[in-house]
């Protein structure tokens, strides 16, 4: 699905870059990433340059992302997972996620999301 999708029909925010620049850094105090972290960033920002939609965090955004949080507190929802669930409902857009409370909360929330097939 993810794989054959043409050019442009799939987005990604400024959100996902920081969260990824988050994991990388995660790894590298955990010893398990051992490579140059600030390349293979940089290289996921390239990639995302070219074919690949942006989604923008609008004040819009924010304000929906909160009421996603107050919702259901239930669900354990954290605020960048809200922000991307709110992304995606106000962009009309399915999220694409392989974090499986981020799934359910989507589900329980009445936004698209799905695993693309990998869970």
């Amino acid at each position: 699905m993810i794989r054959s999708a043409p050019a442009g029909s799939l987005a990604i925010s400024d959100l996902t870059l920081v969260e990824f620049a988050g994991a990388l850094a995660r790894l590298t105090r955990m010893g398990v990433l051992v490579g140059d972290r600030h390349a293979v960033h940089h290289a996921l920002q390239e990639h995302a340059s070219h074919g690949l939609a942006r989604l923008e965090l609008r004040p819009s955004t924010y304000a929906l992302a909160a009421e996603l949080l107050l919702a259901e507190p239930a669900l354990g929802l954290r605020s960048a997972d809200a922000l991307h669930l709110a992304l995606a409902a106000e962009h009309g857009e399915t999220l694409c996620t392989l974090d499986r409370t981020l799934l359910a909360a989507a589900e329980t929330l009445g936004v698209d999301a799905t695993d693309a097939g990998v869970l």
